[in-house]
């Protein structure tokens, strides 16, 4: 039988949980979010160690049924997610190590009746093959990790007019003040932090006023005037 918990924990735990499984007191409640304050591209860059477009190379979830917690051993099953990431090139900071190793509370794991699915409100989803921008900052385990949860994660879509997007999802986090009229960092900047192209972001992580996205031009078939003239 599957056995599924769901749980919220406050960012800066999640932040300290990211490699030392047991370094945090979950608490099982029946929200389905996990609230975070917003943070607008150019704090979330300066605050960041790291910032990289990347590919996902690997993602296993392993069930750990004895861990450490505060120096004690606890007993207690939890779920541990580990992606690697390929960096393809970087934003901010150094440019090596070429691969980041995150390692994140939550997934599904075990076989059988001993499969557990333990689902963190607000973390990153992460897919084989698919290329990100991450924002990554240094947690109390020394470890990098994701800086907002699922907010320092941008997906990036390459599109077939040759426009590069990159969009996050929010879906179960409940961000205090996202909705507000974004502050105007730089005349042009995108109307919302959701969604934009690649290299504003990057311009924007470089602290510089974005470049305007260039119109698209509609290309449809020629009309050509009929035999009896044009009327």
């Amino acid at each position: 039988m599957l056995k599924t918990k769901e749980w919220t924990l406050s960012w800066r735990r999640l932040m300290g949980a990211a490699l030392v499984v047991g370094a945090v007191t979950l608490t099982s409640v029946g929200a389905h979010a996990t609230s975070l304050l917003e943070m607008r591209v150019p704090e979330m860059a300066a605050r960041s160690e790291r910032v990289v477009l990347a590919r996902v190379v690997s993602v296993r979830s392993d069930r750990v049924d004895t861990t450490r917690e505060h120096g004690a051993v606890v007993k207690g099953a939890r779920v541990l997610t580990t992606t690697v990431l390929e960096v393809v090139r970087t934003l901010k900071g150094a440019a090596s190590p070429t691969t980041v190793t995150l390692a994140e509370l939550g997934g599904s794991a075990g076989e059988g009746e001993r499969r557990i699915t333990q689902t963190i409100h607000g973390m990153p989803v992460w897919r084989v093959g698919e290329e990100a921008v991450v924002f990554l900052e240094r947690a109390d385990t020394g470890r990098l990790v994701v800086s907002s949860l699922s907010r320092g994660k941008y997906t990036v879509d390459r599109r077939a007019d040759g426009q590069v997007i990159v969009s996050r999802a929010a879906d179960d986090l409940f961000v205090v003040g996202r909705h507000r009229k974004p502050d105007r960092f730089f005349l042009g900047a995108p109307e919302s932090d959701e969604r934009m192209t690649l290299s504003q972001l990057e311009d924007l992580v470089a602290g510089r006023a974005p470049r305007p996205v260039a119109p698209q031009v509609l290309r449809g078939p020629r009309v050509l005037p009929s035999a009896g003239g044009a009327r």
